[in-house]
């Protein structure tokens, strides 16, 4: 019988790479911020909720998968949209985008630390609220593609070049998403940042990933915003 800290696949704090314990008293987590329980924490104290644990092992799961698609991060966000437990529209894209473009960028040969990249990811990802698109003007997966950039370039906001490069990054998903139109659609916007995204890290980076001739959405019929042939993957 497997134990619970088995089942989540967290075995190691995955901020300091300690152990962790089981605990039931609620507590801030180090990846969302929000407090909760249950959840593992280690000796230095840092908590992770259950959620997160769960996401980063959903994430680092697929980012490690073998097969002929795991260097195309438009592949990697289509597996990970069709997680169960993935809604059709949620602010858990702005950690799958980055996600995805963290996997491919890696088995492209880009020199990263995936698992303290995918940790990253989904701290900086989970405090992008949802609806940012609409109330902010910025989309929540363009965000995502800076939070990639930053992760890959070690940027920070006293950063010289690099800075830029992020910015960059996230204006130009930005470009093309607002070029489209709304309203909002967590897929397309996703698959919109992950293509725009690995054309600029090919730029300006030289790592090339994989990208696929055409993509497929699939998501139409569950989307009832859906702006159909307007939408360059549209199609089942």
């Amino acid at each position: 019988m497997r134990t619970e800290k088995e089942e989540s696949g967290m075995e190691h704090c995955p901020v300091c790479e300690k152990s962790v314990e089981r605990t039931e008293t609620p507590m801030d987590c180090a990846l969302c911020g929000k407090r909760a329980s249950p959840g593992r924490v280690c000796a230095e104290g840092h908590f992770v909720c259950d959620d997160c644990a769960r996401l980063r092992d959903t994430l680092l799961a697929h980012a490690t998968r073998e097969g002929a698609d795991r260097r195309n991060p438009v592949a990697i966000l289509a597996g990970l949209m069709d997680e169960p437990d993935i809604p059709m529209h949620d602010p858990v894209h702005h950690i799958l985008a980055p996600a995805a473009l963290l996997a491919a960028y890696h088995r492209s040969g880009g020199a990263v630390n995936l698992s303290r990249g995918m940790t990253e990811v989904v701290r900086r990802g989970r405090r992008v609220p949802g609806g940012t698109c609409g109330f902010w003007g910025a989309c929540g997966a363009a965000i995502g593609a800076g939070i990639f950039m930053s992760v890959i370039t070690g940027t920070s906001p006293y950063s010289d070049s690099t800075w830029g490069l992020c910015n960059l990054a996230t204006a130009r998903c930005l470009e093309v998403m607002g070029a489209l139109g709304g309203p909002r659609c967590c897929k397309r916007t996703s698959f919109l940042t992950v293509h725009t995204t690995a054309l600029f890290v090919e730029e300006h980076l030289g790592v090339t990933m994989s990208l696929p001739e055409a993509i497929r959405c699939g998501h139409s019929s569950r989307n009832g915003e859906c702006i159909k042939e307007r939408c360059p993957f549209f199609g089942d």
